[in-house]
């Protein structure tokens, strides 16, 4: 059978995160990579009628059907890292995906949990902010559906009873398709990839079929590019009510008279406001240089408003060829009213590492990853190699080394091993524990296990910036210098995502994968990171004084992995009580910020936080700055 399995793989899980976090109403950005690309407009579009799904152009041209569906579930069944599904839930999930596809929507729901909480009153939030607001919105949501998915357990659905939602659904399409025009039709290859989907998302929220165009045009979009826009990192922040309404106030429909469930028409329960912001100009770029500030609210794109916009769309109004001007109104925090600031596109080019030295630290190298792609390794080592050159003329070369793995969600495994390896002389750097290890050429009962070598290693002090986007690929590179007391971790808690998916291609279709988690993978102390992440060594918010925001990670995904308990201590404790004492006596971050505390572009605090924490740990390895040599 052919198989994208010759490179293990642990794929990015933002997209999926930014969609889920959507639904609960978190604040959600896309990986920095991926911020570059959309703010700027990377790639024109392919052109599609106002009314068609943006899924809908990946999927065009491929045939599913339940011969299909019925493969995955064979992948599933000899391939998936748990060899005992449970195909209940999975069927449940599948029904739902399938209700979901409908217009309107439905949602099965087991009749003892609809007739508990049918009459519930809307749930009131009380919160003194933002942050306290999606912390209890989380709580809830994760309460609601254990309740739910424990009354599922009581109602034993079967494959028996999807097939008769997959016969209610089918005559309902063919009912409502081309009642209405521009409506979106709704075949059966529409279900039966709703279906395996559904299946899918009941395994883990990393297992699903993948478009082969869309996983094309993901990997193209974590490559190096060059595009016209305005260069300015785009985020979104999701504004929810504190009012939550009671989904299960729609009206019912019977699939069976005789079943435990019952379906609910859905209909909106609580209103997800889009609200488009810049994160941050970048620097010597048309955004800056018309005055667009880190803060500012885009609120109208050449007068057409972006509120409640997806960002995407946001993305193509502000994009467009290089030459042209595109008129951004803002609101500024401070500034009384709107301000029109008007922004000549021009060529941008963004790459997947970059590096410079950091201004105020002699010789204090930063680079950045955003995603583990064929070229990272080779890259990275390269722009090191480059910014060690720059502090070679008068001295020994870089002092040391702030190296960014904030918002990168991962990428292939290969290159995380030789991206920590080209840091490390010896140790252990992962172990990659399978279902069956024989399916992936190794010996029968062995464990892979991948281990530093000295070759080419970089030995400069290093320092890791992560956070809640650092996922997967990046927790492996993050673990395995804090496991073998190679660097200092400074940011966030990381994602959480220590499960590794290979590709599949179908035998009985073509145009799509079949993503499978296949194995965990494990830290050198043994520690699995799944759910827990890396805990950095310096926990560092992103602004100067403020609060550890409220993050979306692994644990708020439903039917993740679980994880497995284990003490830890980092190897780097005593060392980092000796540096933060270093820091706070002679740190810079702070004043730097107090010199300017409203700049332009978003004072990164956690980068040079990180800096401060590069110059004390080269201090005590006796290494001086370049031009004191």
């Amino acid at each position: 059978m052919e198989s994208t399995r010759d490179k293990f793989a642990l794929f990015p899980v933002v997209a999926l995160v930014a969609a889920l976090a959507a639904v609960a109403g978190f604040d959600t950005a896309t990986s920095s990579g991926r911020d570059h690309s959309q703010a700027q407009g990377a790639q024109a579009p392919e052109e599609k009628p106002e009314s068609e799904d943006g899924e809908e152009k990946y999927w065009s041209g491929v045939t599913f059907g339940e011969e299909q569906f019925d493969e995955v579930l064979q992948y599933v069944q000899e391939e998936y890292i748990d060899d005992k599904v449970d195909a209940s839930r999975g069927y449940v999930s599948a029904a739902n995906f399938v209700l979901s596809a409908l217009e309107p929507a439905y949602e099965l729901v087991p009749r003892d949990y609809y007739g508990k909480h049918k009459a519930d009153p809307a749930v009131e939030f009380q919160a003194a902010d933002r942050e306290e607001l999606y912390a209890k919105r989380k709580e809830h949501f994760r309460g609601q559906n254990d309740e739910l998915q424990a009354a599922w357990k009581k109602a034993a659905f079967t494959r028996d009873d999807f097939l008769k939602v997959m016969k209610f659904a089918g005559k309902e399409a063919e009912k409502e398709n081309g009642k209405e025009k521009g409506k979106k039709k709704v075949d059966a290859n529409h279900l039966w990839i709703a279906a395996a989907q559904g299946f899918l998302y009941a395994l883990d929220p990393h297992s699903s079929l993948v478009s082969k165009a869309a996983w094309e045009e993901s990997t193209k979009e974590t490559q190096d590019a060059s595009f016209d826009g305005i260069g300015a990192l785009l985020t979104q922040r999701f504004e929810p009510s504190r009012t939550l309404e009671n989904r299960l106030q729609g009206k019912t429909r019977e699939v069976d008279g005789k079943a435990p469930y019952l379906m609910v028409q859905l209909k909106e329960e609580d209103k997800l406001q889009r609200r488009t912001f810049v994160e941050s100009p970048m620097a010597g770029q048309p955004a800056e240089k018309a005055g667009v500030w880190a803060g500012d609210e885009i609120v109208k794109v050449d007068d057409a408003s972006t509120v409640d916009l997806p960002l995407d769309d946001v993305v193509s109004k502000i994009r467009g060829p290089r030459g042209t001007k595109v008129k951004l109104t803002v609101l500024r925090e401070g500034a009384p009213g709107e301000q029109v600031i008007e922004v000549e596109r021009a060529r941008i080019r963004v790459t997947n590492v970059e590096g410079h030295l950091i201004d105020s630290y002699p010789c204090v190298g930063y680079v950045k990853l955003t995603g583990f792609i064929e070229t990272s390794y080779d890259s990275l080592r390269a722009e090191v190699l480059r910014l060690n050159e720059l502090c070679s003329q008068d001295g020994e070369g870089l002092r040391a080394l702030v190296f960014d793995l904030r918002n990168n969600s991962g990428g292939l495994l290969s290159q995380g091993v030789m991206i920590a390896d080209l840091f490390l002389e010896t140790g252990k750097i992962v172990t990659v524990k399978n279902r069956r290890p024989s399916l992936f050429r190794l010996l029968e009962g062995e464990d892979e296990v991948r281990v530093a070598k000295p070759k080419d290693t970089l030995t400069m002090p290093l320092v890791v910036l992560v956070n809640d986007g650092s996922a997967s690929a990046s927790e492996i590179v993050a673990s395995a210098l804090q496991d073998n007391g190679r660097a200092i971790i400074v940011g966030e808690r990381t994602f959480g995502k220590a499960s590794v998916q290979t590709l599949e291609n179908p035998i009985k279709g073509a145009g799509y994968y079949v993503k499978l988690t296949i194995a965990r993978y494990y830290a050198p102390s043994g520690r699995t990171l799944q759910v827990v992440g890396v805990q950095p060594d310096v926990e560092t918010p992103p602004e100067v004084g403020g609060k550890m925001p409220v993050s979306f990670r692994e644990e708020d995904l439903s039917n993740h992995l679980p994880k497995i308990d284990a003490e830890y201590v980092s190897a780097n404790k005593d060392l980092t009580e000796k540096l933060s004492a270093c820091v706070s006596k002679r740190g810079i971050a702070e004043k730097i910020f107090k010199d300017n505390p409203h700049p332009q572009i978003k004072f990164d605090y956690q980068l040079y936080r990180g800096a401060d924490y590069a110059v004390c740990l080269a201090d005590e390895k006796g290494l001086q700055p370049a031009s004191a040599q």
